[in-house]
């Protein structure tokens, strides 16, 4: 199951959040492009890492890209 991360850093009294790309880990900007696989939609930071979820959710269905 792939899905976005997020890490929790606790700096004082103030909890800060940090979204993750599904594919790479690198963070996420305000505008993460979504891809659906395997029927859940997860948040990646390009369209490279978009292609690359794409092609191992096809992969891991056993669907051929003939």
């Amino acid at each position: 199951m792939l899905i976005s991360m997020r890490r929790i850093e606790r700096h004082g009294d103030e909890i800060m959040t940090e979204k993750t790309c599904a594919a790479c880990d690198c963070q996420l900007d305000a505008n993460p492009i979504r891809v659906k696989v395997g029927g859940k939609t997860v948040e990646v930071c390009c369209e490279e890492c978009a292609t690359a979820l794409n092609e191992a959710g096809a992969s891991a269905a056993g669907v051929s890209e003939d």
